[in-house]
């Protein structure tokens, strides 16, 4: 597998001084050396040198020159595109927006197979450009790495919902809350003596890997509307980053949302949070444009379907602002995925467990983001439709998705390029599927919901549902489609 690295994430890893030692070295660390031990390439495009030339300290400048020349550098690397170079605004030759494009450019054409960065900005303009699974933190390659390369050893924490009265306020996890909010302290003591509710994912010691504290508020508060609910703290401890954690955390915080019937949920951040913010963006929550005490940004998501049923909007685009579980099914095309209960477990680790939410120990569980990949042969498939994931054995319907996107592949980088960070795949069993340029269907999908009462197969033969067995991604028609939906109450 071949890394693309941004020069941010060489810095830490390849120090000129102690300043330069941050809490990702020891992650970038790992990650080079699971690149090199697995036969991938860490590599740096030529734009790096021409970077690392505009330092006007001469002694840095000669050293961080010598430092990337030990790493292979990008051949032959594209330019920039008009469609790129239209989303950097058109960037002038030699600036910081050029050389970001052309590391985007560098990936799109296959150049490498991700791009590396902690550039939170220039993830967010890789999402736009469609390249955001093949653009990753340093921590969220590392998980790649190993899940491509290594099998899961590490057991699966604990999650579980509890109220603040039953926090250890002394873990670590809230160090830099207490840092970054003065008073912060105060408020956790209020939060206790109300017992607001929290979700929790705990390490094997006990200690908090991710934490999340909501709380019902004015509806008048930041000029939002309705009955609101707001996280009031939402962590992921520093060396838990890249596990997923936070998709896993805001799976419960919507579905007690909707439950409960609330039309929005917000949360007010510091400004600079760019990774946060990159976050909530990819899960339809917005910008209100609206500023907590003058100073830090408040972003909501509405869940309240407008009355016209927001019918401009696509599927998908329906599906991210107002799910999940919220999602359009009629007049859209639903499918049945069959799929084998080893990867069923991996994959959706919430229905294997009755609800419990515990989270896996391989990321891709913990996400609301996924990817399948099978050999069949259907190709109508497109953003937007629906999926019902059929657990073969057991023979029923467990889990609802929504296709985010669809590729027909059969290169194993290609396919990894396309799955990201979202595939439950190792390199081995991709490279089996692609073997002698089979084509794999890779599919994209937003996890919707987990059925708390499957549809047992008997009950979709005589609906007439399915006419048998399902062996392979079978279309469903209008009138089936409609049934299925209505019976699960969507």
């Amino acid at each position: 597998m071949d890394v693309l690295v941004d020069t941010n994430i060489l810095i830490p890893v390849e120090p000129t001084s102690v300043d330069d030692v941050e809490p990702s070295t020891s992650v970038v660390a790992e990650l080079l050396r699971l690149v090199q031990e697995t036969g991938g390439r860490v590599l740096v495009h030529p734009d790096a040198f021409a970077e690392v030339a505009r330092d006007r300290d001469a002694k840095r400048r000669d050293l961080r020159r010598s430092l990337l020349g030990k790493y292979a550098r990008v051949e032959s690397p594209p330019g920039v595109s008009d469609s790129l170079a239209s989303l950097f605004g058109h960037p002038g030759p030699g600036t910081h927006d050029e050389t970001d494009a052309r590391l985007l450019e560098a990936v799109r054409a296959g150049r490498a197979d991700v791009l590396v960065t902690d550039d939170a900005a220039l993830r967010r303009r890789a999402a736009r450009a469609g390249l955001g699974d093949s653009v990753l933190t340093s921590s969220e390659a590392l998980e790649l790495l190993r899940q491509l390369y290594e099998p899961p050893i590490v057991a699966p924490p604990a999650v579980a919902r509890v109220t603040c009265d039953d926090l250890n306020v002394g873990d670590p996890i809230f160090d830099s809350l207490r840092r970054d909010y003065p008073g912060f302290d105060e408020w956790l003591a209020k939060a206790i003596r109300m017992r607001r509710t929290a979700w929790i994912v705990a390490n094997d010691d006990g200690s908090y890997a991710a934490l999340v504290i909501i709380k019902e508020d004015d509806p008048r508060e930041h000029g939002l509307q309705g009955k609101l609910l707001k996280m009031c703290t939402f962590k992921v401890s520093e060396t838990h980053r890249g596990s997923r954690y936070g998709e896993l955390l805001l799976k419960p915080v919507l579905d007690h949302a909707n439950a409960g019937g609330y039309d929005a949920v917000f949360v007010e951040a510091k400004p600079g949070n760019d990774d946060l913010f990159s976050f909530l963006d990819a899960f339809g929550f917005s910008d209100t444009g609206r500023l907590k005490n003058g100073t830090d940004p408040v972003w909501a998501k509405t869940l309240r379907v407008p009355g016209d049923g927001a019918a401009a909007m696509d599927a998908l685009t329906f599906h991210v602002s107002f799910g999940p579980p919220t999602i359009r099914w009629r007049h859209v095309p639903a499918f049945i995925v069959p799929i084998q209960p080893g990867n069923h477990e991996r994959l959706f680790p919430e229905a294997e467990r009755q609800l419990t939410l515990a989270p896996a120990s391989e990321p891709h569980g913990n996400g609301i983001r996924k990817a399948y990949l099978c050999k069949a042969s259907l190709r109508q498939l497109k953003p937007g439709d629906i999926l019902y994931f059929y657990r073969s054995v057991s023979q029923e319907v467990t889990v609802i998705g929504v296709v985010e996107d669809v590729h027909v592949l059969c290169e194993a980088s290609a396919i990894i390029r396309a799955a990201g960070k979202r595939t439950l795949y190792s390199y081995r069993d991709i490279e089996g599927m692609a073997e002698r340029g089979a084509e794999v269907l890779v599919i994209g999908f937003r996890q919707a919901l987990v059925l708390e009462a499957p549809v047992p197969f008997a009950e979709l033969l005589e609906s007439g549902v399915l006419k048998g067995a399902p062996q392979t991604v079978t279309t469903l028609s209008e009138g089936a489609a409609t049934w299925l939906a209505q019976r699960l109450q969507l």
